[in-house]
């Protein structure tokens, strides 16, 4: 298959392919193990291989995520999401986040246990439970957290973690969005004027993103997601 994506540090490079599977090639370039998961139907492949000091993490669109020792290849862990996983995992503290949209059989159990939750309104709109949301799984056991609450996004998402701010950042096509990690509650979204090129950028507080347009703009997550400032390049 073809390359989808990658990562190096000392003990190695990882590739993963848009065919499902991982390679682990030592710093000398020579092949160290292979990892494949199961074809499945309309096969998206992996996205970019995440890694901590022992073990390399792989997630699979379709919702697979699998933890593997780095030397050998053998597997540690692995999860099976009811879920598309519409980014690539970062890791935060001992938890892995990631940005998932249920299947269609996981949107009608999260309906059903809405549904036995609260009692419907007819003045305050009910949670859309096929939404986007962040999802946290423990990186020694696998072991899955809850899901944040809906998030105003679509499609595949760049994460970052803001560590002073406390905060997660999404950017996807022209949406900036950032959850607070102490309470789970979403700060802002701002929708800027251009899609969003690559990561947002975190320094001194502050937010920078840079815009297919050819700016780059500077917003203030303390304030709720005050603009400061853009140049134009």
């Amino acid at each position: 298959g073809d390359l989808s994506g990658w990562s190096a540090d000392a003990s190695g490079v990882y590739i993963t392919g848009k065919y499902p599977w991982a390679l682990a090639l030592t710093p000398e370039g020579e092949l160290r193990w292979r990892f494949r998961f199961a074809v499945t139907k309309n096969e998206a492949g992996l996205l970019d291989p995440l890694t901590d000091e022992y073990t390399v993490y792989l997630a699979k669109h379709s919702g697979q995520l699998a933890a593997v020792d780095k030397e050998t290849g053998k597997l540690r862990w692995k999860l099976n999401l009811a879920s598309e996983i519409a980014s690539s995992p970062i890791i935060i503290n001992n938890d892995i986040w990631m940005l998932i949209k249920p299947l269609e059989s996981e949107s009608k159990r999260l309906e059903s246990k809405l549904a036995a939750e609260s009692k419907p309104s007819k003045n305050k709109p009910q949670p859309n439970p096929a939404q986007y949301r962040f999802v946290k799984v423990d990186r020694t056991t696998g072991e899955l957290g809850d899901y944040s609450s809906a998030v105003v996004l679509n499609g595949l998402a760049t994460l970052t973690w803001a560590r002073d701010l406390k905060m997660l950042l999404a950017t996807n096509d022209n949406k900036l969005f950032a959850l607070n990690l102490d309470d789970g509650k979403t700060v802002t979204t701002q929708t800027l004027p251009d899609p969003i090129k690559g990561a947002a950028v975190v320094a001194e507080g502050k937010v920078f993103v840079a815009l297919s347009s050819g700016k780059i703009q500077a917003w203030d997550l303390s304030k709720k997601g005050k603009f400061e400032w853009e140049v134009d390049l």
